[in-house]
């Protein structure tokens, strides 16, 4: 079996990997703590403000696709459809854990405890959301990116249509 630049065939793949897990680890992990962070920001504000804290969905749904979006730009398609899915799952777990105990401003109805069920059903729903937004992210940032490359390549030949 050949070396290559010093190393065995399956070092070398084995070496790429443990990279890229980093980065997916690093991502993921820096995703959910966006969203969290997000939760316990947007539950304070909306508690000291008086507005209610369920009219910030729409930015949890832009957070998932922004999530998608730079998954893709940092790890290929099907990492940024799972960033949006981890996404998701933060915001239906960490995220709905650390705003219920913060106690966000809801007007007309008062917080109350969900039975295992409920809690069930909406991790679920949040997560398949979330998926979807981050592979509309991953599937706008692959057309933004496909549209950049031939871009380049028309400046590429550009100057050879000059010199004719």
């Amino acid at each position: 079996m050949a070396r290559v630049s010093g190393r065995w065939p399956g070092q070398l793949n084995r070496r790429r990997a443990n990279i890229s897990m980093q980065r997916l680890l690093k991502i993921y992990l820096t995703v959910i703590v966006l969203v969290v962070l997000f939760d316990v920001v947007g539950s304070i504000a909306s508690r000291l403000l008086l507005f209610d804290y369920t009219k910030l969905f729409w930015m949890s749904w832009c957070i998932y696709f922004i999530a998608g979006f730079v998954g893709y730009r940092r790890l290929g398609f099907l990492s940024g459809a799972a960033a949006g899915l981890i996404a998701g799952l933060g915001d239906a777990t960490f995220g709905w854990f650390l705003s219920s105990a913060i106690g966000p401003y809801l007007p007309n109805r008062t917080q109350q405890q969900y039975g295992i069920v409920i809690v069930i059903i909406t991790i679920v729903i949040v997560t398949i959301l979330g998926a979807f937004f981050g592979l509309v992210g991953a599937l706008v940032s692959k057309l933004l990116s496909r549209g950049r490359s031939s871009t380049r390549a028309e400046q590429a030949l550009a100057p050879d249509a000059v010199e004719r």
